[in-house]
């Protein structure tokens, strides 16, 4: 009688090499012969977890003469397992004769991919209603989206070059991370990016992973402020009315905006509105326009005030009712 002989050992994960994560299957194969034809030989698989070897496998090489390619293909794994595992081949036959050939492989943290689900292709700053920038995480290497409280972190770029300082958000239970973005006076308008990054907070059983950046248009408000005439200032006919007002922004850390294109419409009660280009004094983001109000008729008058073509901001439209003047 004889011994069962067992040679060329291989480990592969999905990725063919001997490195994996441990949410992948795993293929372990090994050749069994025997020189006993009619013998049947038990051939296990053992995998040293934590200390202790565990019996991972095994199959029965019924009349296991000749050259015999033995293949499990199985996930064995878990989040404990990252690091060096050996494992070990076993051969037994009828008569209790046996062979054992060992290896050992390494068991990396699983891969994750973060999968893009929405984000608005434009979002207002002005308001308090906030856009929902959404991914869901995977985990590549077992094809399961993650549960909840796997953390995401989305940063959003502040002007054309830098990114904020990122908001983290757990993964709800079926792998979704929403980020309700609003805006405030710290994100410049313009063309902007977002990306998202997940890491786990407890753990290292994933590798990290970060989204390509996406894009949308952050969106301002201009706002005119008009400085004269007042309200109800009055004035005699004849009279050269010097209408003046800023163009701002919603945020005031922006100061005055040059190079909007303004207007000054004129009514009078029931009447139909004149319409007048605005001249900016310089680059001031001061405007102004001087009404002549020879031959008008007295009364009280109504004026709009608007702001347009700003690049990265809505138009402005001030209406003011009732007039702030009157003539006499």
């Amino acid at each position: 009688m004889s011994a069962p002989q067992l040679s060329n050992p291989s480990v592969q994960s999905e990725e063919l090499t001997t490195t994996g994560g441990w949410g992948e299957e795993w293929t372990f194969s090994v050749t069994v012969s025997d020189d006993e034809s009619w013998d049947d030989v038990n051939v296990s698989l053992w995998l040293n977890r934590s200390g202790s070897w565990w019996l991972a496998n095994y199959t029965i090489c019924t009349d296991c003469g000749g050259s015999n390619l033995i293949t499990f293909v199985q996930h064995d794994f878990d989040c404990s397992d990252i690091g060096s595992v050996e494992y070990m081949f076993n051969a037994t036959d009828y008569w209790n004769y046996n062979d054992s050939i060992s290896g050992t492989i390494t068991v990396e943290e699983d891969d994750l991919s973060i999968i893009y689900i929405t984000g608005p292709p434009g979002i207002d700053r002005e308001g308090f209603v906030s856009s929902n920038l959404q991914v869901r995480v995977k985990d590549t290497d077992n094809d399961t989206y993650l549960g909840a409280g796997f953390n995401t972190t989305f940063w959003v770029t502040v002007n054309s070059t830098e990114w904020d300082n990122g908001t983290t958000v757990p993964t709800d239970a079926n792998g979704y991370s929403t980020y309700n973005f609003d805006p405030d006076c710290n994100y410049s308008v313009g063309n902007r990016l977002w990306k998202a990054n997940a890491t786990y907070l407890d753990n290292n059983c994933y590798q990290n992973a970060t989204t390509s950046s996406f894009s949308f248009t952050l969106t301002g408000q201009l706002k005119v402020n008009l400085e004269t005439p007042e309200y109800q200032d009055e004035y005699n006919i004849t009279n050269q009315i010097l209408h003046r007002f800023n163009v701002t922004t919603d945020c005031s850390n922006e100061g005055r905006m040059s190079g909007a294109e303004t207007d000054v419409n004129i009514r009078p009660e029931d009447g139909a509105w004149e319409y007048h280009d605005a001249q900016e004094e310089g680059t001031s983001g001061w405007y102004n326009y001087t009404w002549d109000s020879t031959g008008k008729d007295k009364g009280w008058y109504d004026i709009q005030l608007n702001a347009t073509n700003v690049t990265g901001y809505y138009n402005c439209l001030l209406y003011t009712s009732p007039s702030p003047r009157d003539l006499s």
